[in-house]
């Protein structure tokens, strides 16, 4: 974890963040901001999971995770329309 906040990964991360946050705010761009938001949530819940030792922590992360999964979620017609486009 020390070398992840010293080559400026967790900058980056950070600054992700803030722009999914961002996108989220706006109603047309919200599906757009979980999208980005959830491989960011994905990999700080795994990274607690294998990696902290503190059940506290992976109960925290997996909220936000769940949270993120079920706003996604609402927008499955849309997600499906997508990726879908041929069928």
């Amino acid at each position: 974890m020390k070398s992840t906040s010293q080559n400026g990964f967790l900058k980056m991360v950070g600054v992700f963040q803030i722009l999914a946050g961002l996108f989220m705010l706006i109603p047309q761009t919200r599906l757009a901001g979980l999208l980005l938001l959830l491989p960011i949530i994905l990999n700080i819940f795994t990274l607690h999971l294998f990696l902290d030792n503190r059940p506290d922590e992976n109960i925290e992360t997996g909220l936000f995770l769940m949270l993120t999964v079920a706003l996604i979620a609402f927008y499955y017609k849309k997600i499906a329309a997508l990726v879908w486009i041929g069928k």
